[in-house]
């Protein structure tokens, strides 16, 4: 009774191992992407800041 505790307990031990590890990679691929649109938005943003004001200086006042 005692060992097959023991033998449950062990491969249950190892899944959670391995699913750690799953979620480990999975958070550092979400955090990639993440930076990625981070970044994307950051240089959206400043064209089109820079689209507005070469629209602004070209308006006749």
């Amino acid at each position: 009774m005692f060992q097959a505790l023991c033998e449950e307990l062990t491969r249950k031990a190892a899944s959670l191992v391995v699913e750690n590890e799953n979620l480990k990679r999975e958070k550092e691929l979400a955090l990639k992407e993440y930076e990625s649109l981070e970044t994307t938005n950051k240089n959206l943003k400043t064209q089109i800041a820079k689209s507005i004001n070469t629209e602004v200086e070209k308006t006749p006042v």
